[in-house]
Formats: C-alpha cells, sequence, structure tokens
C-alpha cells in the first residue's frame, strides 16, 4: 500500500545553487524523501542573481530577501518566513541550524500548532550550541528553543552531549545522521581511476591526497599546505588535489607556490576529484558530521580527519581512517606520510571506510528515518 504524502518545510540559511553541507545534504536527500512520499517545499535567503521563487528538482523554493544590517535581515527572514509557512499549510516544519531558521520556524509553531524539527549543523567551539550563547540573550533562547521544538536531530554525538548539557531531554533528541550516495560515491576499478586521472590532468603515478569543501579559515587548510613540503620530500612523488573555493584561495595559491599542489576550483561534482585519489584529508578545527569525510569513505579512501564533530562516530581509529588532534600540524604530516607511503595499508583503511558507510551513512537509510521522525511528530501534533 502506498504511503500517504506528507507536507515538509524545510528552513535553511541557503539552498542550491549555494554550495555549502547543508544545502548539499538537503539536495541530494530530495529524490530519496520524493521516494518516500515527502512532499518537500524549502524556504531560504534570496542571494543576488537568485530568483525569489522556483522549482528546484521538484521542490518548491522560496528566497527571502535579507536585507542589511543582520537584526533587520533576521526580522524580514522569520516575518515573510512565516507568511509563507502559514499559506503553504504543510504538516511538518523542519529547521536547519539555531539562530533565525528556527525563530522562524518557533513563531510559526505558536500561530498554527505545526510541530517543529530541528537540525543542529555543529557542535564544539563554533558549534550552534556554543554560537548562540555569545548572542544577546542566547542562553535564554536555547532554553526556550528546547522547551519548544518537538524534536532536535542530532548527526553527531558531540552535538548529542551539548544538547543534554542545555536540558534538552533524551526523548527529544535523535539521531539520525547525514547520508551519501553510495552509487555515485564508489571505489573505482583500476580503469576507472587511470581515466579519471587523465580527464583531471592529475599525474598518473603521483600519489594523490584530496580535500573537498570550502577553503575557509575553520577548515585550517594553512596548516595542510605548510606541511605539504615536508610530505613531498618523505613521500616522493606525492601531489595534493584542494578542490573547492572560499575566502583563503588566494592566501594558499601563495602558500603553496613551488609545491605540488593542485587548485581545480568549485566543482558541483567532487565524485571524479574522490574517486581520483589515493587518500582524503580534512583538517578541520569544528565539523558537524562532514559530508564530505563520509563521501571519501564511500569512495573506499583512507581518510585523516580531525577529532571534531562526528568524526569519531564514523571513524575507527587505524581500521577506518585516521583521526588526529586538531591544529597539530606534526601530526597532520604524519598521517599523511603514513598513508600515502604504504600502499597496502591505505587500501586496508580504505576498504574498512566503504564498509562502514555502506553499514547505515546511505541517503536511502536516512530519508526513511526522517519519514518516521515525521510520522512521530504528527501522530503526537493531534488533538
Amino acid at each position: 500500500m502506498m504511503k500517504p504524502t506528507i507536507r515538509v518545510a524545510m528552513v535553511s540559511h541557503g539552498y542550491h545553487p549555494v554550495i555549502g553541507g547543508a544545502e548539499q545534504q538537503i539536495r541530494s536527500l530530495v529524490p530519496y524523501l520524493q521516494q518516500e512520499q515527502i512532499d518537500l517545499s524549502v524556504i531560504t535567503r534570496r542571494f543576488p542573481g537568485l530568483q525569489s521563487r522556483e522549482s528546484v528538482d521538484g521542490v518548491d523554493v522560496l528566497r527571502i530577501p535579507v536585507p542589511p544590517p543582520k537584526p533587520v535581515a533576521s526580522v524580514s527572514f522569520s516575518a515573510l518566513g512565516v507568511n509563507e509557512i502559514r499559506s503553504r499549510k504543510p504538516q511538518v516544519l523542519h529547521a536547519h541550524g539555531l539562530f533565525s531558521t528556527t525563530t522562524t520556524a518557533v513563531i510559526a509553531k505558536k500561530l498554527t500548532g505545526l510541530p517543529v524539527i530541528v537540525k543542529l549543523m555543529r557542535g564544539g567551539v563554533q558549534g550552534d550550541i556554543a554560537r548562540m550563547k555569545e548572542k544577546w540573550l542566547g542562553a535564554s533562547r536555547i532554553s526556550y528553543f528546547g522547551d519548544v521544538v518537538d524534536r532536535f536531530i542530532v548527526i553527531s554525538q558531540e552535538i548529542d552531549r551539548e544538547l543534554e548539557n542545555a536540558g534538552v531531554p533524551q526523548d527529544r533528541r535523535v539521531f539520525i545522521p547525514n547520508g551519501v550516495d553510495l552509487e555515485r560515491f564508489r571505489p573505482p576499478t583500476n580503469d576507472e581511476k587511470s581515466r579519471l586521472r587523465a580527464s583531471l590532468e592529475i599525474d598518473p603515478e603521483a600519489r594523490v591526497v584530496v580535500f573537498t569543501g570550502r577553503l575557509a579559515p575553520e577548515k585550517r587548510l594553512d596548516l595542510l599546505v605548510d606541511s605539504w613540503e615536508s610530505v613531498e620530500k618523505k613521500v616522493p612523488g606525492a601531489q595534493l588535489v584542494i578542490v573547492g573555493d572560499g575566502p583563503d584561495r588566494e592566501k594558499l595559491t601563495e602558500a603553496s607556490e613551488g609545491r605540488n599542489v593542485l587548485y581545480p576550483g568549485r566543482t558541483d561534482d567532487v565524485s571524479p576529484y574522490l574517486r581520483a585519489a589515493d587518500a582524503f584529508v580534512l583538517p578541520s578545527d569544528t565539523e558537524g558530521l562532514s559530508n564530505a569525510l563520509l563521501e571519501a569513505m564511500a569512495a573506499g579512501l583512507p581518510v585523516i580527519a580531525t577529532d571534531v564533530g562526528g568524526a569519531r562516530d564514523v571513524i575507527d581509529h587505524d581500521r577506518s581512517g585516521l583521526i588526529i588532534p586538531p591544529g597539530d600540524r606534526d601530526a597532520l604530516e604524519s598521517a599523511l606520510v603514513r598513508v600515502l607511503g604504504n600502499r597496502s595499508y591505505g587500501m586496508e583503511l580504505g576498504t574498512a571506510a566503504r564498509a562502514r558507510i555502506e553499514e547505515g551513512y546511505g541517503l536511502k537509510s536516512t530519508a526513511r528515518s526522517l519519514r518516521q521522525l515525521y510520522e512521530s511528530v504528527i501522530d503526537e501534533s493531534r488533538p
């Protein structure tokens, strides 16, 4: 018997073509949510050059103007967002991140009685809870959200602990990790890897480590580039490929002059780079549950990641990847040399990484868990 359709309005700071972890995760989930009979719409901010309303992959996307300064932008987003929610008449509100997205959903709940689900994006010193505490009345707002929001989605044990410490009871914290497309991100055959390297102009004989993501300060790519000269000396032919764009690109390009480092720029599809590489690195100071990390593991790469966010939830150190302390240049260099310098060890880690992702991090599993959560909060909200 076909499942009844559930109308869900997601509230997000950004959406396609804006590139970021949250935006990519939502868009990747769309076809799987549609298979679960979820009628999805997205309310987000309008950036220059984007239409105010359009259909993207069968999803109705409304972009709300957010004029500066920030307080005006927040009020504008919430006021117009609440009006849009009331006109759309969804059955569930699903906000991504605290801040204005959750504020908008909670106001709408007070006016309509709709259940609200909030997904926290990051934990740690730069995470949602920490950043909210720095804002005016931040602690009070966290407490209020904890009383009003029906469920909080946590993507890492770190975020779960932070919510627990904020007073959110266990029965309103639900673990639903980010998911990855297991077919699109899969280990390549040797022939596929060779063809990909040729098409991407990557040295066919090099030992290649790749980073994919935003070139921003919290990713600590400065440490990665700084360590690369030593890595090249210890692993002759090593090549670093940094895929993405962001505010640190010019500084990083200058710092890596004379070293074997490529900057392909932004791309809508990182899978060819992952499947052409020999290893993946994520030296961030803060993360939630990194989509880039999950994608690399699904592609069968040995991964090196800092001990932040959900890294330890998904990586079994020295079995399905390596976990290093954040901000530790020597540990980063040592891990890179260890993985790139020992092919068989790297292959063992990569095989275990792929198996770990297959266990429970597929997009189909994530969509099914969301469907069950939506059903649960709808049932609870009925008189």
